[in-house]
């Protein structure tokens, strides 16, 4: 699935750098040189930062521009400059013992494996591409 972000990619992007552990200073593949001394150098590695991830949706935008087309029609499609892409998996719902050992305290409501590697129906949850 892939979803359009023009209308709101400043917020998008302002709500990503309040997140200043994970983004200005690298999180945990961050090291000291990442982490601004001052508040010019703070300024620089902001800017630094966003305009980097700008330049990561608008390259999902474009790599996945025909997916866009399909899905939301070709003027949204071909228009959006920013967009975010996901892979859906099935998400099978999970009922929890409190009771059973944690290996086995979740049971798939479909098919009733304890067991969720031999699930067949259950494929996980869903990430970003």
């Amino acid at each position: 699935m892939v979803v359009p972000i023009d209308g709101g990619i400043e917020k998008k992007l302002d709500a990503l750098l309040a997140l200043e552990s994970q983004m200005i200073e690298g999180c945990v593949s961050g090291h000291e040189g990442l982490v601004p001394k001052n508040g010019q150098e703070r300024v620089v590695r902001v800017a630094a930062v966003r305009e980097g991830l700008q330049k990561r949706f608008a390259s999902t935008a474009d790599r996945y521009r025909n997916v866009m087309i399909e899905c939301c029609g070709e003027e949204v499609g071909k228009k959006a400059q920013y967009a975010e892409a996901f892979e859906l998996w099935l998400v099978t719902r999970l009922r929890r013992f409190p009771q059973t050992p944690i290996h086995s305290a979740f049971i798939c409501e479909i098919c009733g494996q304890s067991n969720l590697s031999v699930c067949s129906r259950f494929a996980g949850f869903g990430r970003f591409l």
